[in-house]
């Protein structure tokens, strides 16, 4: 993958070297999904580079001072080391102190464009330290988990379980303290499973009724959401049965390879799940390499009617294993009385 071997403190300000990168990766993408490279063995090399460039972007962002106090908390796919060439920028700080949460938010919207540079855009959701609910010192946000449980509606229910999905560099233990309440709390309440399987994951998979794939529309076009309507139902689906068993690993992957482990999923199930999120993974990925390449913005949707018969049917038969998951987690995770 090229990008192993940039020096990102210069790249990062120079677009035109950034602009000759991207359109690189998009063609050693498309190449390599062309002659049969697995979309994670993709994701593995791309991760790395992912990496690179939020510790480069991270400390040209920050001042020396600064940078002993806070710590970035990746959140979502790029804790689960599954980010794709447009993943959104997720991200929270934890701060030794109140002064240095109050002086990094100013320096937290230089990282923010920097990393936009590089195909990774600002989180849509805000879940972002520049949002006042993502950034704060372990006690506060000690105190924000104690209020979120003290009143889990769906929105707090949402916020706790994006904090599983979370990984940090420095200072581990000291966000090891804010996450396993939220751990053991989601293990333990019935009433947190269900908001999830319920109010988050039913109904989002894009499969109507007689087999029928649902498409939005997008002016004149009909578009399939690859995002909202396939891979988010199955990694949250796999997320909340992983965490109901006690599973502490970060990857849909691994995840799911503990719970048929565990007899969660029989071992059929859990490949077929995992063909369909591959799958998923896949078509965004291609979508997004095309973006690039083409000169247009990002888009987490393909246009239906640009894909061949064969992945047509294999995106339904897809759906359908998605769709049994959905009902599974539904039926597994029933309305407390």
């Amino acid at each position: 993958m090229p990008g192993l071997d940039y020096d990102w403190t210069f790249v990062l300000h120079d677009s035109q070297a950034l602009r000759n990168w991207s359109v690189a990766v998009a063609e050693m993408t498309v190449s390599a999904l062309a002659t049969g490279t697995s979309v994670e063995a993709w994701m593995s090399a791309f991760a790395r580079i992912r990496c690179a460039q939020i510790v480069s972007a991270w400390h040209s962002a920050l001042p020396d001072p600064l940078r002993d106090k806070v710590t970035l908390v990746q959140l979502g796919s790029a804790a689960r080391r599954e980010d794709l060439l447009g993943s959104d920028l997720d991200h929270a700080v934890l701060a030794s102190d109140e002064d240095s949460a109050a002086a990094v938010v100013p320096h937290l919207y230089t990282f923010i464009r920097v990393m936009s540079s590089v195909l990774c855009p600002p989180c849509e959701g805000f879940v972002m330290a520049t949002n006042p609910r993502w950034i704060g010192t372990e006690a506060s946000w000690q105190t924000r988990v104690q209020q979120y449980l003290s009143h889990p509606d769906w929105d707090h229910a949402r916020y706790l379980f994006m904090l599983v999905d979370s990984r940090v560099h420095a200072r581990a233990r000291e966000w090891d303290e804010v996450v396993l309440p939220v751990r053991t709390a989601i293990e333990s309440s019935s009433f947190l499973r269900w908001e999830m399987a319920h109010l988050g994951i039913r109904g989002t998979v894009g499969l109507g009724p007689f087999g029928r794939v649902v498409l939005d529309q997008v002016g004149e076009r009909k578009v399939f959401s690859v995002k909202e309507r396939l891979v988010a139902p199955m990694v949250h689906s796999i997320r909340l049965l992983a965490m109901s068993a006690g599973i502490t690993r970060l990857s849909t992957r691994e995840r799911c390879a503990e719970l048929a482990a565990l007899g969660v999923l029989t071992q059929g199930e859990a490949t077929e799940v995992m063909a369909a999120v591959s799958f998923a993974w896949s078509l965004r990925l291609r979508s997004h390499a095309k973006a690039v390449l083409d000169g247009n913005p990002l888009r987490d949707w393909v246009d239906a009617g640009r894909l061949s018969q064969e992945e047509q049917a294999e995106l339904r038969e897809h759906l359908r294993v998605a769709k049994e998951l959905e009902h599974m987690v539904c039926r597994r995770f029933p309305k407390p009385r």
